[in-house]
């Protein structure tokens, strides 16, 4: 069972592509012509699996579909959606990664083998250019080149199509999807594009997928409020007013979850602030009672060794002008033992 996607713009595809009339709109117009010919979409069906590791499912989600050709050989359509929102250098060796995977799994699962026919599909701002696995190793000589995994990849790069080619699809609601997905990131684009969005799904207004695609759209929240108020007059009144609801409702929710996850957010700074100064408060007590405790033993230190040092000069010189070891324990208090101590370690016999 395929993982269902956490990116937005990647679950927003995925439901849009799980109505079947989409996604064999879809199909037909990004699969190579000559394939297209040969397949027999009326048999097109929707597999409910996955070949993703889950190495590779931090990076893509996958659909993958069943379809006949024309002479009754059954294939897979695997879409790949790329997470990320730049350009991977290395997505062949994965792609190809993945095609062994579909491949294993039919075997484990004692399947015929049906062949994999991969789509990349990439919705990410950054120019990228598809380089095969065949690409990466094209400076080998000649002898090297039948031993480099080779295989075809649909790629469709949205950033690469133009406004007229998305508004020539002759499927509305790809259309408006595509259209919408397309301008996502520039909010200039995006609201002068809400006329055409919103005339492409005027004729399926009754389907899932266009509720879907307003709630993707008002979820960009650069919206212009009055603009889309005024291109919705195009639709019955009863849509546009239930649109409208929708849009408020969401504002609504957006600006209690940005409040909710601002004071969250403040509580949390807070307490860490709260903590690196309770830190650097204690540190620096710490460091200041240490001192203080510093200063005290050193001079508790001084006294004893100065007291320490008189009574041994006392010793001495009593022991010196002739004073009796036993009347010198008595003037200084220290024992028999501590005097002849002194005496032996300053040489005095």
């Amino acid at each position: 069972m395929p993982k269902p996607p956490t990116n937005i713009h990647d679950k927003f595809i995925k439901e849009l592509l799980s109505n079947r009339d989409v996604a064999e709109a879809f199909l037909r117009e990004y699969l190579p012509q000559s394939v297209v010919e040969i397949l027999d979409f009326k048999t097109m069906t929707y597999l409910n699996t996955s070949y993703l590791s889950k190495q590779l499912q931090a990076s893509y989600s996958d659909m993958v579909w069943r379809i006949a050709t024309h002479h009754h050989e059954a294939i897979k359509v695997c879409l790949l959606l790329e997470h990320k929102s730049y350009p991977d250098p290395n997505v062949a060796f994965q792609m190809l990664e993945y095609m062994a995977l579909g491949y294993q799994t039919q075997l484990k699962n004692k399947q015929g083998l049906e062949l994999i026919l991969p789509v990349l599909y990439y919705h990410g701002q950054d120019k990228w250019q598809f380089k095969s696995v065949s690409q990466h190793f094209e400076h080998l000589p000649l002898p090297f080149q039948p031993y480099v995994p080779s295989y075809k990849t649909s790629f469709v790069n949205l950033n690469d199509l133009s406004q007229a080619q998305i508004m020539g699809l002759k499927h509305g609601l790809l259309r408006a999807a595509l259209l919408l997905q397309h301008h996502y990131f520039d909010p200039e684009k995006l609201n002068n594009s809400i006329s055409n969005i919103l005339e492409s799904l005027n004729p399926y207004l009754d389907l899932n997928p266009t509720e879907f695609i307003f709630v993707y759209l008002i979820q960009n929240g650069r919206l212009n409020r009055l603009r889309l108020e005024e291109s919705l007059k195009i639709l019955p009144p009863l849509f546009s007013d239930k649109a409208m609801s929708i849009y408020d409702e969401l504002i609504q929710e957006g600006m209690e979850r940005g409040r909710a996850e601002g004071i969250e957010k403040g509580r949390a700074e807070g307490i860490e602030k709260g903590r690196a100064e309770g830190i650097e408060k204690g540190r620096a007590e710490g460091i200041e009672k240490g001192i203080e405790k510093g200063i005290e033993k050193g001079i508790e230190k001084g006294i004893e060794e100065g007291i320490e040092k008189n009574i041994e000069k006392t010793i001495l010189n009593a022991f010196d002008n002739g004073v009796s070891i036993e009347f010198i324990r008595i003037i200084t208090g220290e024992s028999i033992e501590k005097v002849r101590q002194i005496l032996q370690k300053n040489e005095r016999k």
